[in-house]
């Protein structure tokens, strides 16, 4: 789901019991203080930190063990850090540097400043040769190598394969690349319109002040989201299909050459909705907020427009039809909000608001554009 997921899971206490059960996967940083853990989808999630729990693990994505490091005061500190490669050698990350906890000799930091930091590189490659005297490859000059992240986890790799320790790693920890959900809603669509910027003819004056009511009809769609939870669980792509009605009526009345005038506008049609934009979540525990921006394109069908000009001429009325639209179909830009929550592994609800900006309208010229205002309220189900 593209929210905080709640995946399946478990901690490992601090006497080696294995509890199986349910993570809230927060976050995809290596930084995490603390494990929010539960053994069933309905009950409250327990909050560990790392001097409660040795280690816990997200079922098929990543593993965090407990992992005695200094901090800038040069004070042992405890944290949860991402096992890269387990072995007698393990290589774990904790925000952006890398550690290697060799079984005999401790923890070292391998943290060096990008390609151009030769005094960094040079300290790092210090510490695995000592770690790793005792098993160096005849073939390879190790003082030689030009270290990269990549290069240091094929070193670990070689040395645990050299040592006959497994290294049982898993390429990107099998985090995907990418994960979709898909989701059904309803609710409800208002519709408001607007008369656009005018050519600024004689017969404009009455119809440049029509007042439209306000068109309020179901909607209810599919939607798929894909989100990347190696780059940020958190962000995702978002399509949308929907479909409601709408029928506007608008009014307005003038002068005219000494003349009173009024108009009349009917504007009907079905409309099937695509949206794209992206959408952000907010983590929390138990309700997920989330934000959305994007562009929308509003199709017709069964379109009819019309607008009836009466005019009171010598107190007879006259009565014609001006520039009926062809077409009404729209485009737009629209901002939502709303929030989310877990039901179970797989399935969320979720409640939300979104305004929708558009234009369009079509007709022969001067047929007159209109600015549409979309205010829309839905509840959907993703799985």
């Amino acid at each position: 789901m593209a929210q905080i997921d709640i995946v399946p899971g478990y901690a490992v206490t601090t006497n080696g019991d294995t509890l199986k059960g349910f993570i809230e996967n927060r976050s995809r940083a290596s930084d995490r203080k603390f494990c929010y853990f539960k053994k069933s989808m309905t009950e409250k999630a327990t909050k560990y930190s790392p001097s409660e729990i040795k280690a816990f693990g997200l079922q098929n994505m990543e593993y965090y063990e407990v992992l005695t490091i200094k901090d800038k005061a040069g004070k042992d500190v405890t944290v949860f850090a991402t096992l890269l490669m387990p072995g007698r050698a393990s290589l774990f990350r904790f925000k952006r540097d890398l550690y290697v906890r060799h079984d005999s000799l401790g923890v070292y930091k391998l943290q060096y400043e990008g390609k151009s930091d030769y005094k960094g590189k040079a300290k790092v490659s210090g510490i695995l040769n000592f770690a790793f005297a005792d098993c160096k490859s005849k073939k390879v000059a190790w003082d030689s190598i030009v270290l990269s992240d990549d290069k240091i986890a094929e070193l670990v790799k070689n040395y645990n394969i050299c040592k006959h320790s497994p290294t049982g790693i898993k390429k990107e920890n099998n985090i995907p690349r990418f994960k979709g959900n898909l989701g059904v809603f309803a609710g409800v669509n208002i519709m408001t319109l607007q008369v656009a910027e005018l050519a600024g003819l004689v017969s404009d004056i009455a119809f440049k002040d029509t007042k439209f009511q306000n068109s309020s009809s179901p909607i209810y769609g599919l939607s798929y989201s894909v989100f990347f939870p190696r780059f940020n669980p958190n962000l995702s792509a978002y399509v949308e299909v929907s479909y409601f009605k709408s029928n506007i009526t608008g009014h307005s009345s003038g002068v005219i050459l000494g003349n009173p005038v009024t108009e009349d506008v009917t504007l009907s049609a079905n409309y099937l909705r695509t949206a794209f934009g992206i959408r952000l979540l907010f983590p929390a525990r138990s309700f997920t907020p989330f934000i959305k921006a994007g562009i929308s394109s509003y199709n017709d069908s069964n379109f009819s427009g019309s607008r009836v000009q009466t005019t009171i001429i010598n107190n007879a009325p006259f009565t014609q039809t001006l520039y009926q639209w062809t077409g009404g179909s729209q485009k737009g830009i629209w901002l939502g909000a709303g929030i989310q929550r877990s039901l179970s592994e797989r399935v969320s609800i979720n409640f939300e608001a979104r305004v929708d900006r558009a234009n369009g309208y079509e007709g022969p010229p001067p047929g007159y554009p209109l600015n549409a205002f979309h205010m829309t309220f839905l509840f959907g189900v993703s799985f």
